[in-house]
């Protein structure tokens, strides 16, 4: 019966794990930083200065690992 529980858990870390890494995944694809700082700036008049310096201020501009 233990067997059987830390199988079930360990299954179960394994989807957590793959919902999450999909989740992050789909939302830099779908969602890119350009297009967030845009909306998040103000919409459609937003200059490629606005957004360069609000993706350096949250550290869009640095690589992921």
């Amino acid at each position: 019966m233990t067997a059987y529980a830390l199988r079930r858990l360990g299954y179960g870390l394994l989807v957590l794990l793959g919902v999450n890494l999909f989740t992050f995944f789909l939302f830099f694809t779908v969602n890119t930083p350009e297009r967030h700082g845009t909306a998040h700036i103000g919409g459609k008049r937003v200059t490629a200065e606005q957004i360069v310096k609000w993706k350096a201020e949250r550290g869009y501009d640095k690589p992921l690992y």
